[in-house]
């Protein structure tokens, strides 16, 4: 997350831990080195050295999402979103993650006071959007971190849609009606 002077403000498992270049976090995360210019840390995961930008939404999963398309060609998974169930419809021409007004509020995500302010063309019309950032979006055996999201004024949409700013951290596939989502 950020840096106070020789040491790393770190988000494990949704929790804040605070350490020094050589130490662990309790989850077993080793803070290995910080950069000359303080814009990236070097952290061991699992025993494997990673280099990570700070403020950058960031992957501490290690694994893949295989989602199926359903009768009418569509890609349907249950994620979560902070640590709460989500249903998401897979939609690579959303810019972002997507919610409804009443989704947000239902997860617990306060987008009122967001200060990127905008609107979006939907399939229902130009409606206003507040775009925010998601502490943690998971599906299956993916999970990122800091991801960017809009919340829709009104009803729409329906379900969640898992858009580009989670997708494009990741490699796709498509084999038949099977979407292989996996890092890169």
């Amino acid at each position: 997350m950020g840096l106070i002077a020789d040491k790393a403000i770190l988000k494990v498992d949704g929790k804040h831990r605070v350490i020094h270049i050589g130490e662990s976090t309790i989850e077993g995360v080793r803070l290995i080195s910080i950069s000359d210019d303080r814009r990236n840390i070097t952290l061991a995961v699992d025993g494997i050295e990673k280099r990570y930008r700070l403020g950058v939404g960031t992957d501490t999963g290690g694994g893949s999402a295989k989602i199926i398309a359903n009768d009418s060609g569509m890609y349907r998974a249950n994620g979560k979103i902070n640590g709460k169930p989500v249903p998401f419809i897979i939609d690579t021409g959303a810019t972002y993650i997507s919610l409804s007004k009443k989704q947000a509020e239902q997860l617990g995500i306060s987008y009122q006071q967001s200060t990127k302010n905008g609107q979006a063309e939907t399939a229902n019309g130009v409606v206003d959007i507040y775009i925010v950032t998601l502490d943690k979006v998971e599906l299956d055996g993916i999970a990122l971190t800091n991801i960017e999201a809009a919340i829709h004024e009104g009803e729409f949409p329906n379900a969640a849609l898992l858009g580009m700013t989670f997708l494009n951290k990741l490699k796709m596939n498509r084999e038949g009606n099977i979407l292989l989502l996996s890092h890169h």
